[in-house]
């Protein structure tokens, strides 16, 4: 039962539920209907938390409320569920491939801002221009399968500097592989049972995405599925949000153990990670931070003692004493944090 739980939580994932609305809505599906009492009972949660899911659930189309007395929640069929997802999902295609289209024939040479690749060999020969046009970061989420097509190129940028996390997927990594990996200069790896997709993200500014069944065996005809290719920094910081809850998630193979100082991260959840490695070790680092204030988007500088992180499921954010003040520190499209971080800076303790 716990695999298929799985199974079911990760298909409800896809389709937009947080792990905790996927509880609530699996829990009226198999009830048929559900007070609010049997659903806090069962998965132990409070009333307000519970009214702010079934808010959420039924914003999404899973869920609605009868008129009875004690109201009564049912859950909507599946297949209706999928069915919507899958218009949405064609919608967005339609109005992606109007991207790709448009400046094409804009004739002004610039490159467009999205596009689609065909076909596994297609999409492995764009991913591998990609990692070589990276010039600070590389996020990448793969199949094992692919590590002969990437390792190389991944372990060349590392060793000219280039930050490389590399998240893989799809059986559990052999001793050899291991020893692959570790002779490659890689620092950091970590790794997830059955991954999401092949994913590629460089310098915050390129995106590729591809399907896991494209390189699952189980697409027939490899052209059936695209591969997106994305130039543009809202995609990409999406898409950098997404990888980082996964690689937080995930397995650690190995972490080389480095200094730190010095070191510069234009990429708050980078940084959020690597200061989490600091204070594991009983340090707590010295950082500059540069970015925007959220609530009036002034530029801001501050300089302090890193005191701890947060890693959750909505927030990812640390706390920086600057000596008269303790700041909250998020990332891009932080709402909850004081600063939304553009530039961190470790300048001594790590």
């Amino acid at each position: 039962m716990g695999h298929q739980e799985g199974d079911f939580t990760h298909t409800l994932d896809l389709l937009g539920l947080t792990p905790m609305e996927a509880a609530v809505y699996l829990s009226i599906l198999r009830r048929g209907t559900a007070k609010s009492s049997d659903i806090i009972s069962e998965l132990k949660i409070h009333q307000p938390q519970l009214y702010n899911i079934i808010l959420s659930l039924t914003r999404k189309g899973f869920v609605r409320a009868s008129g009875s007395r004690p109201k009564l929640y049912v859950p909507v069929d599946p297949s209706t569920v999928f069915e919507a997802a899958i218009r949405e999902l064609r919608s967005g295609e339609k109005k992606l491939s109007s991207l790709y289209r448009n400046p094409a024939s804009a004739g002004d040479g610039s490159k467009p801002i999205a596009w689609f690749v065909k076909g596994r060999r297609n999409t492995v020969s764009t991913l591998q221009s990609i990692i070589e046009e990276a010039s600070a970061e590389i996020l990448m989420e793969q199949p094992l399968s692919l590590l002969s097509s990437t390792l190389g190129r991944l372990a060349t940028k590392s060793k000219r500097g280039v930050e490389v996390y590399l998240l893989l997927y799809g059986g559990e990594p052999t001793d050899a592989v291991k020893r692959r990996l570790v002779e490659s200069g890689v620092s950091e790896v970590r790794f997830t049972g059955l991954g999401h997709y092949l994913l590629c993200v460089t310098d915050q500014a390129t995106c590729l995405y591809a399907p896991r069944k494209l390189f699952s065996g189980t697409v027939l005809d490899a052209n059936e599925s695209n591969t997106l290719v994305f130039r543009e920094k809202e995609v990409a910081d999406f898409f950098n949000h997404n990888f980082f809850i996964a690689w937080f998630k995930a397995k650690e193979l190995f972490s080389e153990e480095r200094s730190y100082n010095k070191k510069v991260y234009t990429n708050q959840r980078a940084a959020l990670y690597v200061l989490s490695k600091i204070l594991r070790r009983g340090v707590r680092p010295r950082i500059r931070v540069e970015g925007r204030n959220t609530r009036t988007g002034k530029p801001i500088q501050l300089e302090g003692k890193v005191l701890d992180t947060r890693i959750e499921e909505e927030v990812y954010s640390f706390t920086l004493d600057t000596g008269k003040a303790l700041v909250e520190v998020g990332g891009e499209n932080a709402l909850v944090e004081t600063v939304i971080a553009e530039r961190v800076e470790i300048l001594e303790g790590g």
